[in-house]
Order: C-alpha cells, then structure tokens, then sequence
C-alpha cells in the first residue's frame, strides 16, 4: 500500500506529465497503469490474507466446534441420503388442506383409517398426526414411516393402485380437500428417532428453505446444535427432503404450551456455542417458517 502511494505522488508531482487538452488534464498513464498493477498485488495481498483469517471454523484449533465431539460431515462427494442420513427409512409428509365445512367429516374418516391401515400388510408406521392450531387453519399434517425404504415405498403405491378399500378411501377423502401435498424425506443422523409420546404436548413444525449447495454445511452446524437441545426434552425428529420441494429441513419439536416453548428458548441462549450455531446457520437460509400442531387422538405423539 506503502509502494501505491509513493506511485500516486509521483504522477501528481510531475508537471510534464500534465498537459493541457481541449480545457481538460490528462494523466501520463504510464505511470497510472503502475498504479493499478501495484493496486492489483496489494488487493492479492490483503485477498490471501483474509481467506487466510476465514478459515472453516471446524478446522480451527480450540474452536467450539470440537467442543461436543460430535463427527464433521465432509464437503459433498456423495449424495446427501449417504453423508447425513444412517439408516433407509423413509418419511411421507402428508399436509392435507380441508374444506372448512368438511372438517369434521375429515376428522372421522381420518380416525378410522389408521387402524385399517395399519393392520393391512404395508409394514408403514404412523409417526404423528396433527391439526394446526397456528399457522394455516384447517389443516392437516400426517407423518408416515417406511421403515424398509424407497422399495416399500414402491410397493405401497402400486398396492394402492389394486387395493379397493384404499380406493375408496381416497376418493371419500378427496371430498374434503382444497388441497393435499405429499414429499419424502430422509432423517438426519444426528437426531434421535421419533418415539411415541404419552402426555399431552403442542408441537412445533420449524421448516427451513436452504440455498441450493449448503445442506452439508447445515448438518455440519446442526450436528453440534441438537447436542445443546437435547438437553432439554423437546427435540422430536429432524428431517431433510428427498423428493418434492428440495433443500426442505424440517425440525419437530415438543412442548407442554407456548410458554414453556418460550421458556426453553431463551434458555437455549444462555448455552455456550448456541449463538454460534444460530449466527452461522441464518446466512444459509432462504426462507423459514413455523407452525403449531395439536396431536390428533389416535396419533402415536401426544
């Protein structure tokens, strides 16, 4: 910088480097194009020095990353379903939009078809079933497991297809419906499976709209933040989007009412390496939202 303000001097300085034309001054730009060359290796220069300082945090000796022991995913070679996911299940989001006037027609044909269901040969498991209570009204959400995967999954839709009680379920339940919506989704390794919860709590469905390419960078901080989390009872499942809407997150969470979800919150920031997780993880955001959900009497999450 030092060298660039000496070259600058020098031009300025020089008067047979100005001369007069037509009311305006030109610059010998010999000695400008020196400038911009010493310009461009200073801007090298400082380039190299900050990547230097923005190292991955991960790799920093002493950094809170390595704090919780929890294992780093490595930039993406492979699919996401290998890198963040351990095991071939794979979850069905089923999000079924009512007809206000319907919904208690919904309510029992929904009831009695869990049980049809689930004693019919699919081997699927329901995971919970929900009614929004904040977020969009006369809705609907049902999780569904298939515990065997994607060829389950096939296998089940193609059952549909000759199974008559299936058939008329389906159209009995289109009836009701504005709209219906379904993705699959694999879960992260790093949260626990959803298991069947007795007493009654609300639940809170956080979903997360990535840029496209930030998703091992996610679980990366992810991995660490559900360690802080677990310490209190709320965490339920976390999830990311194989088929449907891609780079979808969705992250389940459990609380007796709002004000203990308020309670556990801010508790959350008094946690070290907390506000870390939050300040690194928004910049990969494109759009988030957050809905409330009622268990359903015959979901296995109450």
């Amino acid at each position: 910088m030092k060298a660039l303000q000496l070259a600058v001097r020098a031009a300025l300085r020089s008067s047979s480097d100005l001369t007069p034309n037509a009311s305006k001054w030109t610059f010998n730009y010999r000695q400008l194009s020196s400038c911009s060359i010493l310009m461009g290796k200073d801007k090298n220069k400082d380039d190299k020095s900050s990547e230097k300082q923005q190292k991955d945090p991960s790799q920093q000796s002493g950094s809170w990353f390595n704090w919780f022991g929890a294992a780093r995913f490595e930039p993406a070679k492979d699919a996401h379903s290998k890198l963040l996911a351990d095991s071939r299940a794979v979850y069905e989001l089923q999000t079924h939009d009512v007809i206000p006037e319907q919904s208690d027609i919904y309510h029992n044909l929904y009831m009695e078809h869990v049980p049809k269901l689930l004693q019919k040969d699919y081997g699927i498991q329901l995971v919970g079933s929900w009614r929004v209570g904040i977020g969009d009204e006369d809705q609907f959400v049902h999780c569904w497991k298939y515990p065997g995967g994607y060829g389950q999954v096939s296998k089940f839709l193609e059952s549909m297809r000759n199974d008559k009680y299936m058939m008329e379920f389906n159209h009995k339940l289109q009836r009701c419906l504005r709209s219906r919506n379904t993705e699959l989704y694999q879960k992260f390794s790093f949260w626990d499976e959803p298991e069947p919860r007795q007493s009654k709590h609300m639940y809170e469905m956080r979903t997360y709209r990535l840029k496209p390419g930030t998703m091992i960078e996610w679980g990366n901080y992810w991995a660490r933040g559900i360690r802080i989390r677990r310490k209190s009872y709320e965490p339920v499942t976390g999830m990311f989007s194989q088929i449907g809407q891609l780079y979808i997150v969705r992250h389940i969470w459990a609380y007796k009412d709002l004000e203990s979800r308020k309670e556990v919150r801010e508790a959350a920031w008094q946690i070290p390496g907390w506000e870390d997780i939050v300040q690194n993880t928004v910049p990969l955001i494109r759009q988030m939202d957050s809905k409330i959900m009622l268990p359903m009497p015959y979901s296995p999450l109450q």
